[in-house]
């Protein structure tokens, strides 16, 4: 008989049209694959899903059952009853109900599990749930979000809503109110400082708690008494990027690649489009890749130098016909997905020490990095320049990510964790 490990994910993982759902969708596949899981999941529904995706569930997946619908109701009265008087964080106190607890129960009750993983610090609550299961309990919290809200109060571009994609669960005018400049300041100090205490609180009632990111591991260990705290790279597939660039690229191009609806991405174009392109002495077109919402464009004040392709069929050879990736990222923690699969396509990647911060590469050498916007112009036209320079970084970077950044090579920290 296989073993068995339930995964209480935020979302549902397919298609994998983001950072997040490649990652879970490559930690499932590899927990089955190598390690001989069974999977269970039990998967909340972000915006735009519906339980019919369910059906189709990749083939290394078992079974999924789909979490409770809360309602705006539910919503209201968490948001009052568990953050405003209890002090929880607003995420955790709205992902959390008596109904998904009771549920989650059972569904664990009938799998009898040998391993609970729980995604990310909004959903740890829920070890509630199977706090009695003799299963080992995994919290992949994958990055400090507190640490992402302290670097967004100090971030000066900032306009985009200040909880992303979370924000389209919060109630609806709790959800217009977070668009005014004085709640955004109040929601971030808010919740940088709950998430901080519940990160740490979450981490000790863990067996384990797992990051990206080396340097987010090594300071999670300085909090707690047992260095339980492990790292989990991201990985991409390497043998299907390596071969996306196109020969023929579009002249003069700097691309960047991310849902503009997530406000890290959202603001880090506004930087750029404000701050780096008016300083470049070369020419240039800047593609924006990816989804954004209604009127993003005109809020960036984008020149005619600047084109938003919006959500795209194939990002690798959308992204592959670009010369540069230009990705000086303004806030976040974690690894950057799109820094990474850039460096496996061989593309030249222009970024700051947020963009290159996990990634075990030199300034340089793998890539040009600085935290100054006048340097930062300065790297970006040296590229565009030189196609000898660009030719050389492209490729020691595609090296450092086949030696470190393969997810069979990252598949073996499961193995380091006793899984």
């Amino acid at each position: 008989m296989e073993k068995k490990l339930l995964f209480i994910t935020t979302r549902l993982f397919w298609p994998t049209d983001s950072g997040k759902k490649n990652c879970l969708y490559h930690y499932c596949r590899g927990l089955h694959e190598r390690y001989g899981y069974e999977i269970y999941l039990y998967s909340f529904l972000e915006d735009g899903q519906t339980e019919a995706l369910a059906a189709q569930k990749p083939d290394f997946i078992h079974t999924v059952r789909i979490a409770k619908r809360i309602t705006a109701a539910n919503k209201l009265a968490q948001l009052l009853g568990h953050s405003v008087l209890c002090g929880k964080s607003f995420q955790s106190a709205l992902f959390y109900t008596g109904k998904n607890k009771r549920a989650i129960k059972k569904f664990a009750k009938e799998v009898q599990p040998d391993v609970v993983f729980v995604d990310m610090v909004r959903l740890a609550r829920y070890r509630k749930a199977v706090k009695r299961l003799p299963a080992k309990k995994i919290l992949a919290m994958d990055e400090l979000l507190s640490m992402r809200y302290r670097r967004q109060l100090l971030c000066e571009t900032g306009g985009a809503n200040v909880m992303g994609k979370f924000a389209q669960t919060v109630p609806g005018v709790f959800g217009k109110l977070m668009h005014s400049a004085a709640v955004k300041k109040y929601v971030l100090r808010h919740e940088s400082k709950k998430i901080a205490k519940e990160e740490i609180a979450f981490a000790k009632r863990f067996d384990a708690v797992t990051f990206v990111s080396e340097k987010e591991t090594e300071e999670m260990n300085k909090r707690l008494p047992a260095a339980k705290a492990k790292t989990v790279r991201l990985g991409v597939d390497f043998q299907k990027l390596s071969t996306a660039s196109a020969e023929e690229k579009l002249p003069r191009s700097l691309g960047f690649l991310g849902n503009m609806n997530y406000a890290p991405n959202a603001d880090t174009v506004r930087y750029i489009i404000s701050e780096i392109l008016p300083r470049l002495k070369q020419d240039y077109v800047f593609y924006v890749i990816g989804p954004y919402p209604e009127g993003f464009s005109e809020l960036c004040n984008a020149s005619e130098n600047v084109k938003f392709l919006g959500r795209v069929e194939d990002i690798p050879q959308t992204l592959g016909r670009c010369r540069i990736l230009l990705a000086p990222i303004v806030y976040g923690s974690g690894i950057k997905t799109k820094v990474l699969e850039s460096m496996a396509m061989g593309l030249p990647v222009v970024t700051n020490s947020v963009g290159a911060e996990g990634i075990d590469g030199r300034d340089g050498v793998h890539f040009l990095c600085s935290d100054d916007a006048e340097t930062i112009a300065q790297n970006a036209d040296k590229l565009l320049a030189d196609p000898a320079l660009c030719e050389e970084i492209g490729k020691n970077a595609q090296h450092l990510i086949a030696e470190q950044y393969t997810w069979d090579k990252i598949f073996a920290s499961f193995g380091e964790m006793g899984l």
